[in-house]
This record gives structure tokens, C-alpha cells and sequence, in this order.
């Protein structure tokens, strides 16, 4: 199984909040096993502070929306610890939190075991 910091890395999401001047200040990753070995799903959290330069929180949060989007478009081929290929599939939703003033980042994803020799395709 792909470890969640690794799928988290090999879709850029710390490098898209960081590139829009924000900055994650919490985060909570879990994982459950649908087939051992072969699939699993992930649930990724990020609790995501805005930018204090920018005071529209609506076009920065739309903008980042986008590059969400954007990288998590595709599917990757992410390795387990053991080197194991696994296809990834991520969904992101953005959305901002009155109570908190922060954006709130839920992530849903799928890993599913692929052959080596399709991994390098």
C-alpha cells in the first residue's frame, strides 16, 4: 500500500497550497484496506490557512480550487515501500469554514495494484 504522505507528494497538494501564499496548518490522513495487497482508499484531510495579503477569500480559494483540480485530474502511478505499483485516483472538494476561517481540503482516493511491467507505461 502506498503510504498516504506518498500519494500527498506524488499529486503536489502541499506545493499548490503553498504556491497560492497559503499554508497548511493541519492535516489527517487514513486509509482502508478494500483487498489486501491489491486496493485501498484513502481519506486525506487538510485544514488549509488563507493568505492574510489576500483579502478575497472567494477568487483564492477558487484559484486554488483550480490547481486542485488540475492535479488531481490524472490518475499516477504511486509505489508502495516495497515498490509496489498502485494507480492512484484522487477527488478533491474545497470549502471554507466561517467558524474556523480557514479552508477545509477533503480528499478521496483510490489505489489499486498494477502489474510492473504496466506501471512503466
Amino acid at each position: 500500500m502506498p503510504d498516504p504522505s506518498a500519494v500527498v507528494s506524488a499529486f503536489g497538494i502541499a506545493r499548490a497550497i503553498n504556491a497560492h501564499g497559503m499554508r497548511i496548518s493541519s492535516r489527517k490522513y487514513y486509509h482502508n484496506t478494500i483487498v489486501p495487497y491489491r486496493s485501498y482508499s484513502y481519506d486525506l484531510t487538510f485544514f488549509i490557512t488563507p493568505s492574510k495579503h489576500d483579502g478575497d477569500k472567494t477568487n483564492q480559494g477558487a484559484a486554488l480550487n483550480a490547481d486542485l483540480r488540475k492535479a488531481m485530474a490524472t490518475t499516477k502511478i504511486v509505489h508502495s515501500h516495497y515498490g509496489n505499483p498502485y494507480r492512484v485516483k484522487l477527488s478533491p472538494k474545497l470549502r471554507w469554514s466561517s467558524s474556523k476561517q480557514m479552508y477545509e481540503l477533503s480528499v478521496k482516493g483510490l489505489a489499486k495494484r498494477v502489474s510492473k511491467t504496466s506501471s512503466s507505461q
